[in-house]
């Protein structure tokens, strides 16, 4: 199913996104398929990097509230599983603009750019 295919995996660096690039490494292992983990923190992005050495495992540093980097990756993914959000209800209670322009408005342009990859070249 995945095979020769590019999965785009929003907040990547993420306890869940973390994990699901862990499965698919482990579950598909004669594949020839590509992940970019797409997030905003370099950090977890260089810490995911020293623990999953894979070259089928490709990091982009962006922010899903910011439609014209999702418009300017320059990949076609097959697949995108979207797991960037603010799950802290807490926090989120705390800071609802913050909230709602990652969950909301994010999720928003991560939908606008999946309907127009169809343009892509």
């Amino acid at each position: 199913m995945i095979n020769n295919k590019t999965i785009l995996l929003t907040g990547g660096t993420g306890s869940f996104g973390k994990e699901f690039a862990k499965l698919l490494l482990k579950k598909y292992t004669n594949n020839k398929f590509k992940i970019y983990i797409y997030s905003r923190d370099e950090l977890k992005q260089f810490e995911m990097k020293n623990e999953i050495n894979d070259n089928r495992v490709n990091y982009i540093v962006g922010d899903i509230r910011d439609y014209d980097r999702l418009l300017n990756l320059k990949i076609k993914p097959n697949f995108i599983v979207h797991s960037a959000a603010m799950k802290q209800i807490v926090t989120s209670e705390l800071n609802p603009s913050e909230c709602i322009k990652t969950n909301i408005l994010g999720t928003q342009n991560l939908l606008n750019y999946s309907l127009n990859l169809q343009n892509y070249n």
